[in-house]
C-alpha cells in the first residue's frame, strides 16, 4: 500500500436541516488500488457518504481527505480540479446523468468536466481547449484513470 491514502474519512458526520443526522462518526480510510464496497440499507446514509467521499457534498463535521488535500478548506475551483483528476463516478441511475444517450439519439463525448458535447460540423467532437476529442491531453486523462 502507498503511505498516503487516496481517501481519508475521520469522525464525519453530516446533518441536514430539520435535524436529520445521515452519518454520524464514518471512519474510512481506501488506499490506491484498493477495492471498497459501501453496502447497508435503505436510508442507512450510502448516498450521502458518496456524495461527501465525491466532493459533491460537504461534511458537517470531521475531516475528509482525497489524495492529501483536505476538503473541507478547498475552495469550489480546487473541488472540481480534485473530480476531475483523483475521483471517477459510475452513476447508478445512469439514465439521469447528463449527457447520457436516449434511444435514437447521436451519441455525443463527455468532457473533462462532465458536461456533454455538441458535435462539430465535421461528425467530430472538440476537446476542453478546443482540439480533437482524441487529443494527448484527452489520452492523458485516460492514462491516469487507469492508474
Amino acid at each position: 500500500m502507498s503511505a498516503e491514502p487516496a481517501l481519508e474519512m475521520i469522525d464525519v458526520h453530516k446533518r441536514y436541516d430539520g435535524g436529520v443526522q445521515a452519518l454520524r462518526g464514518v471512519n474510512l480510510v481506501v488506499h490506491r488500488r484498493e477495492l471498497c464496497a459501501i453496502v447497508g440499507p435503505s436510508g442507512s446514509g450510502k448516498s450521502t457518504l458518496l456524495h461527501i467521499m465525491g466532493t459533491l457534498e460537504r461534511a458537517s463535521a470531521g475531516i475528509v481527505r482525497i489524495a492529501g488535500i483536505d476538503v473541507a478548506g478547498a475552495s469550489e475551483r480546487r473541488l472540481a480540479a480534485v473530480r476531475a483528476w483523483q475521483v471517477g463516478f459510475v452513476f447508478q441511475q445512469f439514465q439521469s446523468a447528463r449527457g447520457a444517450q436516449r434511444p435514437g439519439e447521436r451519441r455525443q463525448r463527455p468532457s473533462l468536466h462532465g458536461h456533454a458535447r455538441p458535435p462539430t460540423p465535421s461528425g467530430g467532437t472538440r476537446g476542453a481547449r478546443g482540439g480533437r476529442a482524441g487529443s494527448p491531453r484527452r489520452a492523458h486523462l485516460g492514462a491516469a484513470l487507469r492508474r
